[in-house]
This record gives C-alpha cells, sequence and structure tokens, in this order.
C-alpha cells in the first residue's frame, strides 16, 4: 500500500490523519516555545503549568509498557520523568536571580 492507501484504511480517514498532524503541530509549538520561556526565564511557572499535562501526556501515551518492549529501550521513560521532576523544581521554586521575571520584579520596585 502507498500513502493515499493507507490514509484510506485509518479509520476517520483524512480528517482524521489532519487532526493528528495539527495536533502533533501544537504540541511542538507548545513544547518549543516555553522551554524557550523557562529558559530565559520569562513567565516560568506558567510555562511550567502549561508544559506539565503535555509531560504527563507522554508518561502515559507513549511510553506504555507494550511499546517500550518492542522498541527495546525505557530511555523515553527515564528522559520523560526527569523532565517532569525539572518541571516541578521549576514551578516551586520559581526561576533565578538572572531570570527576566527576577529583573523586572526589581525594577519595578526600583530595587535595582
Amino acid at each position: 500500500m502507498m500513502g493515499v492507501e493507507k490514509i484510506q484504511t485509518i479509520p476517520g480517514g483524512m480528517d482524521s490523519v489532519l487532526y493528528y498532524v495539527m495536533l502533533f503541530h501544537i504540541v511542538i509549538f507548545v513544547h518549543f516555545v516555553g522551554g524557550i520561556f523557562i529558559a530565559i526565564g520569562l513567565y516560568t511557572r506558567l510555562a511550567d503549568i502549561i508544559q506539565i499535562p503535555l509531560i504527563v501526556g507522554a508518561l502515559l501515551l507513549v511510553n506504555d509498557p507494550v511499546r517500550m518492549v518492542i522498541s527495546g529501550g525505557k530511555i523515553d521513560l527515564i528522559l520523560s520523568i526527569v523532565v517532569l521532576a525539572l518541571l516541578v523544581v521549576f514551578l516551586v521554586f520559581g526561576s533565578g536571580k538572572m531570570s527576566i521575571d527576577y529583573k523586572k520584579r526589581f525594577k519595578n520596585h526600583g530595587l535595582t
């Protein structure tokens, strides 16, 4: 089977494929923008709150035991757990002193 025939065998047909393609692009965009915000320290807690459900979804959907046996490794599971733990740390403690949020907060109070 080639391209179009494979798409026609998927339940829901072309509409289902377009839905998943759009969903994947949205998730990639949210991860990319959220990662940049966390890295520079801009709206860190908000970015964490948005990222945590995506990582939990990765833990529940992508890292199922059947697929891990087939692919032969648990590195995706370990990486997802580490990223989730780091997101929780940033959610609890916030961004550090070198973040944009910290500089904006103290500039507004006239302390810089």
